[in-house]
């Protein structure tokens, strides 16, 4: 069968496809990793106490709280349980799903560079079969609650297939607008990124579809598209929104400057992992990465400069080579929200995902254009087997929790995150020694934290350093997520007396550090544990306006009221407890199976009326 015909590519792609099924599967058996518990751990309970509510489906993460993704899960959830195989395998089959849209993608494209030209479909395999075993996508696809990122990425190359189909055709500007007026809501509903459709859009329109006529309606939308940041900006910086932006950075070690000098050099590193990736760069763990404080630090001019540069050859090539140029841009606006003002953490491989896809658009370009079809379909198979071989030798690890998270620390020894999780291996086993000599010496106050945990579970007590770390945990510049859930951790030891810690010290950690920069979600969590600690000890009065400062940051939630109702009604305050169990009762929430048990129990403790 000749290259050339028209069975080769669906039957090459379905190959590559089944390769990549085969190099993934030994990953399939791995553990949750971070926000899997944080994402998963509510759904599975909410799931099991109310079923399938809103609140189950809004994240925690997000202005728009990525229900469609959350629907996702609750999917998983319902149909698998806590079968997680069934979990990264839905995971692995998006995956699959995005690679045969990168190809109808990069056919599309080639047919708008050149309408007359037979597509070079098998060079679009090669491009999807490269961008599917690469070693920089596995922290995306095993990582189970990146499906986010699966599912936005889904409907974003989805939406522009569609719009590219239709304005390759002859009549086809109706197809492409309700290409953007469904795939535009989908991806943004899965995660923010959706948003940038309409820039991608943007992009494609002043390259690959130059020279095809465009209906007025798109002309409108394209000049508001360009418009648009400039009248987003102004706003940002005139109203309230720069001044919560800018105080959001509390959360974190660096501030806005220090954070855009940072991206221009992770940026760059971005593009040397995609084009070049070795397995030691690798992983989730990017906490290690230092902020940068000046221009003059290392790196940040070189990168800088390598970044103009590209910008400008992108806009010089959009008419000689506009593959190429579509590329280039494609990965910047892939990183204009994720890598740019928004106070997130510095570096995640999963940023990569789709703007990947743009670089390696630009590269299969470049070299039909220098070498020819046949050298570049040699040159991609090669990049292809490199990289499938790299991923063939992570995902065992990825398979197995203690052999994946011993050798991220391995790679990654300075980072607070990867020693942690290498320390709660380690107490998950009840390898207390090894658990110490990792923690030995270390004085970040996660680690000195995470070390009174250590001595709960060892000795049951914890130990002469817990008052000091509590106290100097409120004098920390940030706080860590990791620490503040030690925080509670230790909270709820105290409460259940599994561990003699000083109740005193500990209450005075969780006051001074819920009033700092932190998630809503997280302050609750102080202001509940304290109302426990509290109740535990007998100071009834301060419990009472723990769980009212409760009620206040979640007022559509009635598990406060509930809670302060039964602590009112234990200690004979009978009138009081009947007015929080009125407001309780009043919220639409309380309706819930699991509030109504509470509700039930309250009632119990009150005299009948």
């Amino acid at each position: 069968m000749r290259l050339e015909h028209p069975a080769v590519a669906p039957l090459a792609l379905l190959v590559v496809s089944t390769l990549a099924i085969a190099i993934y599967a030994p990953a399939l058996s791995g553990p949750w990793l971070l926000d899997d518990y944080a994402v998963f751990e509510p759904l599975l309970s909410a799931l099991a106490e109310d079923g399938l509510t809103g609140d189950a489906l809004a994240s925690a993460s997000g202005l728009f709280k990525r229900p469609l993704a959350m629907l996702s899960f609750a999917a998983s959830a319902i149909w698998h349980g806590q079968d997680f195989w069934y979990w990264k395998a839905t995971n692995l089959a998006l995956h699959i799903a995005n690679g045969w849209l990168v190809y109808v993608f990069g056919t599309l494209l080639a047919r708008a560079c050149a309408p007359d030209a037979r597509p070079p479909r098998l060079l679009m395999v090669l491009l999807a079969g490269v961008w599917l075993v690469h070693p920089l996508n596995v922290s995306t696809v095993m990582y189970t609650v990146q499906r986010m990122t699966l599912l936005a990425t889904l409907f974003t190359l989805a939406t522009l297939c569609g719009y590219l189909h239709g304005r390759l055709r002859e009549h086809g500007s109706r197809a492409s607008a309700w290409a953007l007026l469904c795939g535009i809501p989908a991806a943004v509903l899965c995660k923010e990124n959706g948003i940038l459709i309409p820039y991608f859009i943007l992009i494609l329109e002043v390259t690959v579809l130059a020279g095809h006529r465009r209906p007025r309606w798109l002309s409108h939308v394209l000049a508001a598209i360009t418009v648009l940041p400039l009248v987003g900006a102004i706003a940002l910086v005139l109203g309230p929104w720069w001044a919560r932006l800018i105080g959001s950075y509390a959360w974190r070690n660096f501030d806005l400057a220090e954070r855009l000098l940072s991206q221009s050099v992770i940026v760059v590193d971005y593009l040397r992992w995609i084009v070049m990736p070795r397995a030691r760069d690798l992983g989730f763990y990017h906490d290690d990465i230092a902020p940068l404080r000046s221009i003059f630090a290392p790196g940040v001019v070189p990168s800088l400069t390598l970044i103009l540069l590209l910008i400008v050859a992108a806009w010089t090539l959009r008419k000689r080579q506009p593959l190429v140029a579509a590329g280039i841009a494609f990965f910047f606006v892939g990183h204009a929200l994720e890598s740019s003002v928004l106070p997130l953490e510095l570096a995640f491989e999963h940023r990569n995902y789709l703007p990947a896809v743009g670089v390696w658009i630009a590269v299969t370009a470049v070299l039909a254009s220098a070498l020819g079809q046949r050298r570049a379909l040699a040159l991609l198979v090669l990049c292809a087997g490199l990289f499938g071989g790299v991923t063939l030798g992570m995902t065992p690890l990825w398979g197995d929790a203690t052999r994946l998270h011993d050798y991220l620390f391995k790679l990654h020894s300075d980072s607070v995150r990867a020693r942690v999780v290498a320390v709660e291996q380690r107490l998950a086993n009840g390898r207390y020694a090894q658990a110490a000599q990792l923690l030995a010496g270390r004085r970040e106050i996660t680690l000195r934290l995470q070390a009174v945990r250590l001595s709960c579970l060892r000795d049951r007590h914890a130990g002469g350093d817990a008052s000091e770390a509590l106290a100097d945990l409120g004098r920390q510049p940030r706080i860590e997520a990791m620490a503040l859930t030690l925080l509670q951790w230790l909270a709820e030891q105290a409460r259940y007396g599994t561990c003699a810690i000083d109740p005193d010290a500990l209450l005075a950690a969780l006051r001074t550090n819920r009033d700092r920069s932190m998630s809503p979600a997280h302050r609750l969590r102080l202001y509940i544990a304290a109302a426990h600690l509290n109740r535990r000890i007998g100071n009834v009065e301060q419990a009472l306006a723990d769980l009212e400062g409760a009620a206040r940051l979640a007022p559509a939630d009635p598990y406060a009221w509930f809670f302060a109702a039964e602590v009112a009604a234990e200690s004979g305050q009978l009138e009081r407890a009947q007015g929080y169990l009125a407001r309780a009762s009043a919220l639409p929430r309380a309706a819930r199976p699991s509030m109504r048990r509470l509700d039930a129990a309250v009632r119990a403790m009150l005299p009948s009326s």
